[in-house]
């Protein structure tokens, strides 16, 4: 990997060691994703992204760089609008009762994640209920 980074070179002192690490770490998560990461900056600019982007990075923060958000089972639940058939038929006769499995569900991982206690039941992970 040093010899494909261009970073290879006889070490004689331990400061050599830290200089070939550097040079390897900043082409491990730079230069090799040069091509990428300058292609995914032209697919930006197409819409102008790139430009409102600079100008307002506070403003798309929440959307670009990763937080980990924990899940209610009301804001899973809110994601979804549920766009019932008809009154009284038969399609919304079943409908009725998957909504009311979904919800069952949610409440059951709930149940198992953070026990029974439901002031305990407060926040979900979105890989928690993926899974």
């Amino acid at each position: 990997m040093l010899q494909t980074a261009g970073c290879y070179r006889f070490m004689k002192t331990l400061e050599d060691k830290k200089k070939v690490v550097d040079d390897y770490i900043q082409w491990y998560f730079i230069y090799r994703n040069h091509v990428s990461i300058q292609r995914f900056k032209e697919g930006l600019a197409t819409l102008d992204f790139v430009n409102a982007l600079e100008q307002h990075p506070s403003l798309f923060f929440s959307f670009m760089c990763y937080t980990e958000t924990k899940l209610t089972a009301d804001a899973v639940e809110n994601i979804f609008h549920v766009q019932f058939s008809q009154p009284g038929s038969t399609n919304r006769q079943e409908e009725a009762r998957v909504l009311s499995y979904w919800r069952d569900y949610l409440l059951y991982l709930e149940g198992i994640i953070y026990g029974y206690n439901y002031k305990k039941c407060a926040e979900l992970s979105q890989q928690q209920i993926v899974r």
